[in-house]
């Protein structure tokens, strides 16, 4: 019989500790049950991207670092990963209610580091989306940038961004420039040019410093469930008071049931 120090390397422990399992609503529990099942040498768990969703040209896969799982349990900020999980699911939802006014952008192609590191990139991945949803109301972009995240949706049609903080104050999107671009591109009646309309929308505030991917994720979930047939998302949500921490277990909740059924 073996004692405790010469256990098998491989065996997994939990990813999170009994004080914070406790807690967790069931489907997050079966997931911390389903990963304790994995070699402890399995890092990530790769995840194939719906070309519907993103749009990719060369990208096929997303990888969900099992230690980006482990923050989405704990609260802590969330990866680019947990947010394109997200999305597929809302994708999945939105099919199931019968939505077809919302289309999505990839936060990857979008975010502030893209733009320093390839603009050209990220002002024809914008061109790409909005070619790919012409016939879609709303386009929805987490954007990313000083690790915080936003969500823009885009209304091509009305040429208007709407603004998601969760922590709102006058900082400048460096997305900006790109998103004006692109839509200085599109033809308006006359031939004439429309400036482009950015609306900060009052929306609920997160209390501290590392909810803000949480807060997008609702925000995204909202739009997709109760607001995909309005014509302007300006003053949907009534007041800025916190998510409840129920809130945001629903969506943690919604995250973990479908990464079992679809990537597990």
């Amino acid at each position: 019989m073996q004692c405790a120090s010469t256990l098998p390397t491989y065996i997994r422990p939990p990813i999170v500790g009994e004080n914070v399992f406790l807690l967790l609503g069931t489907y997050c529990k079966d997931l911390v049950r389903a990963l304790s099942s994995f070699s402890v040498k399995k890092e990530y768990i790769d995840v194939e991207l719906d070309s519907a969703v993103f749009h990719h040209a060369n990208v096929n896969a997303v990888y969900v670092m099992i230690c980006d799982i482990h923050d989405l349990l704990t609260l802590a900020c969330l990866d680019v990963s947990i947010i394109q999980v997200f999305m597929m699911f809302l994708n999945k939802r939105g099919k199931q209610l019968g939505v077809t006014s919302i289309g999505f952008a990839c936060p990857t192609q979008i975010s502030a580091d893209m733009g320093h590191l390839n603009s050209s990139s990220v002002t024809s991945n914008f061109i790409k989306v909005m070619e790919e949803h012409n016939d879609q109301h709303f386009i929805l972009a987490p954007y990313h940038e000083n690790n915080h995240w936003i969500l823009l949706v885009i209304c091509a049609s009305s040429k208007t961004v709407y603004v998601f903080d969760p922590l709102k104050n006058a900082r400048h999107f460096e997305v900006k420039i790109y998103l004006n671009m692109e839509f200085r591109s599109l033809s308006t009646i006359g031939g004439r040019t429309k400036a482009i309309d950015w609306k900060q929308c009052k929306c609920p505030q997160q209390p501290g410093g590392t909810e803000c991917g949480y807060y997008v994720l609702r925000y995204m979930l909202e739009i997709v469930t109760k607001y995909s047939k309005v014509d302007c998302l300006h003053g949907i949500f009534d007041n800025e008071a916190p998510y409840s921490l129920n809130d945001i277990d629903e969506v943690r909740e919604l995250w973990a049931e479908y990464f079992l059924e679809e990537c597990v």
